[in-house]
């Protein structure tokens, strides 16, 4: 034999090629594996930060908005107009419709202000605004939520004194303030999509 022959490996380029695809591919998924079991619980503790930083975000948002409500009651029931219309309606519908919106004491997302007598009685009787009841009680003073067809509204029923020194009731100031408008305009809520929130 000559010395020229010679031997054949029984191991090709490409067979070395693959060995070190598969070898590379095998390290890979091991220091993925080890990667990711190292990671999940920091994913996890992100996740529940973040959701406790969203809860946190939506309760001051919240507490606002009933400030808001609270604040636009108080100044009307307070409101010298307001007193009169409850002694005089007969102008009740131009002050209901445009004297309010025009006083500054509601913002854009308070959809409904409306003024009932010392009986609970709507002063626009059966032309009452939309979602605003026809009578109320005293029990029903104070702030409700309402969710209506997709929308939260904060319903806030406060009194009307006839004046600081006497207590006595001469009527209501009822509010609907759209909560999801509300917090739109606010800008107060930026991890939550407002779109999903329900009671």
């Amino acid at each position: 034999m000559a010395e020229s022959e010679a031997k054949r490996s029984p191991w090709s380029v490409s067979r070395y090629a693959i060995l070190y695809v598969i070898l590379v591919l095998l390290i890979f998924m091991a220091l993925s594996s080890f990667v990711f079991v190292k990671l999940q619980p920091i994913l996890d503790e992100s996740v529940q930060n973040q959701n406790q930083l969203a809860r946190e975000e939506l309760s001051s948002a919240l507490s606002l908005a009933i400030q808001a409500v609270q604040r636009s009651a108080s100044a009307i029931s307070s409101w010298d107009e307001a007193r009169q219309q409850i002694g005089q309606p007969a102008y009740y519908t131009y002050w209901h419709d445009y004297r309010v919106k025009d006083s500054g004491m509601i913002d854009g997302s308070v959809l409904h202000v409306d003024l009932y007598n010392a009986s609970g009685s709507n002063l626009d009787g059966a032309n009452t605004s939309a979602g605003m009841p026809a009578r109320i009680s005293s029990e029903r003073l104070g702030l409700t939520f309402v969710q209506e067809s997709g929308r939260i509204f904060i319903y806030d029923f406060a009194p009307i004194l006839p004046n600081e020194n006497n207590p006595s009731r001469i009527g209501y100031v009822g509010i609907k303030l759209d909560l999801l408008k509300h917090l739109a305009l606010s800008r107060s809520v930026h991890r939550i999509k407002l779109d999903g929130l329900k009671l």
